[in-house]
């Protein structure tokens, strides 16, 4: 017996507990993930697990308790601080502004996703990422736009975390965690956020007593941004959705198994492979 949700045109198997999501609109729905939860191929390898006998533990949710209550409190705060927040964004200043500040905050993470590429054995990448950085650096006005977008005959790679590396390389990412502020995450992902946040190479570009205010702003016009292209979309889906918090889980270890190269269940562009509702093109 299978039960669908229309905007997110995900596929729950009630027999095996397997979601299917088309891959052309996973992006889109890891930008709902956040919004919903503060209201990102190797060859094929073993897994291996890191010396803490809980991170063995894969697709369960072990403290789910724990978990709903913090769901509960990044909601309401995404009710009352970020969306009105964003919303004031979105009304206040014009796409050509939202745009350049997006492919700027795009065009800083570069240097970090070349780190982590490599980190995850992808040279193609790693060296893509790099290039894209020193082409908008260049020839973009210092990023505001993505000139190596526009002139690459194939689309360039997405930003890559540390977590999103080990994952490439097979590191078990350990229980479900819903982290306050933060949304879904687990183990693997919290040393990822440790590890990303002291190993960004632009973070050292500031002065060192400028360097925590540098981090905050980016961190934030980043979130106010994504957060701000599904705004209306958003609304549908808590509308809509008959469990928030299941929701947010399904598409968060989709996306895990996606990193880990793992084979889609829905390739196909039928009518569930469609793209959720959205106001603006995918930068």
């Amino acid at each position: 017996m299978a039960s669908k949700f229309s905007i997110f045109h995900l596929r729950v198997d009630d027999r095996n507990s397997r979601v299917h999501v088309g891959k052309k609109s996973l992006t889109r729905r890891l930008l709902f993930s956040f919004a919903l939860s503060v209201a990102g191929c190797s060859p094929k390898k073993q897994p291996v697990s890191l010396p803490i006998s809980f991170f063995g533990v894969e697709d369960k949710d072990p403290y789910e308790k724990f978990n709903r209550a913090v769901f509960k409190f990044n909601v309401a705060l995404d009710d009352y601080v970020l969306e009105s927040i964003s919303a004031f964004y979105g009304a206040a200043f014009p796409s050509l502004v939202k745009s350049g500040v997006r492919n700027e905050i795009t065009n800083l993470k570069q240097p970090l996703s070349f780190i982590n590429y490599a980190i995850a054995g992808d040279e193609k990448s790693a060296a893509q990422s790099m290039a894209r950085f020193f082409t908008n650096l260049f020839f973009g006005f210092f990023g505001l736009v993505d000139v190596y977008k526009e002139l690459s005959p194939s689309p360039p790679p997405t930003e890559l975390s540390f977590d999103g590396a080990l994952a490439k390389r097979k590191v078990r990412s350990g229980p479900y965690i819903m982290a306050p502020f933060l949304g879904p995450s687990s183990p693997r992902g919290i040393i990822g956020l440790v590890f990303d946040s002291f190993a960004d190479p632009i973070y050292f570009i500031p002065k060192p007593k400028n360097r925590t205010s540098y981090s905050l702003t980016r961190y934030a016009l980043d979130q106010i941004g994504g957060r701000e292209k599904v705004l209306k979309a958003y609304k549908q889906t808590k509308a809509e959705a008959l469990d928030l918090y299941s929701l947010v889980r399904s598409i968060y270890w989709q996306k895990q198994k996606e990193l880990e190269g793992a084979p889609s269940n829905s390739g196909s562009d039928s009518a569930e492979d469609a793209p959720i509702p959205y106001d603006e093109d995918d930068e």
